[in-house]
């Protein structure tokens, strides 16, 4: 929706400001956090670790018919994206065990968590 598909053919910012308004009144938005830094180099990661994978198999189709030099190179490059893999799947996980803690945190913080309660939590990550 926009100024002119309600009849407003000017353009200011008290009326950009009632029409964002009148959306979010009319359509009720989701509301999302904004992505913290760890959020955002998880998602990179696991987008990076799809890209990875998907070459893998490209390559792996890629052996089908070839002749042993052309063979031995795709082999060579296919272990090196598996180990790349491994690497990336490794560091995914810190950020994502980072990431948990730092919301299982936040969450706790949120519901006053008292300090009689903290040897519990700590007992639950073990």
């Amino acid at each position: 929706m926009n100024a002119k598909a309600t009849g407003q053919l000017a353009k200011t910012d008290a009326i950009d400001a009632r029409i964002l308004a009148h959306f979010a009144d009319a359509i009720g938005p989701e509301v999302r956090e904004i992505s913290d830094k760890r959020s955002r180099q998880l998602q990179d990661l696991v987008q990076r670790r799809r890209q990875i994978s998907d070459m893998i198999t490209a390559e792996t189709n890629r052996l089908r018919g070839k002749s042993n030099s052309v063979e031995s190179d795709i082999k060579e490059h296919i272990k090196w994206l598996e180990q790349r893999l491994k690497e990336i799947e490794s560091i995914e996980l810190a950020v994502e065990s980072a990431f948990l803690s730092s919301k299982i945190l936040t969450f706790f913080l949120r519901v006053s968590l008292t300090s009689d309660q903290i040897p519990f939590l700590c007992h639950l990550r073990k």
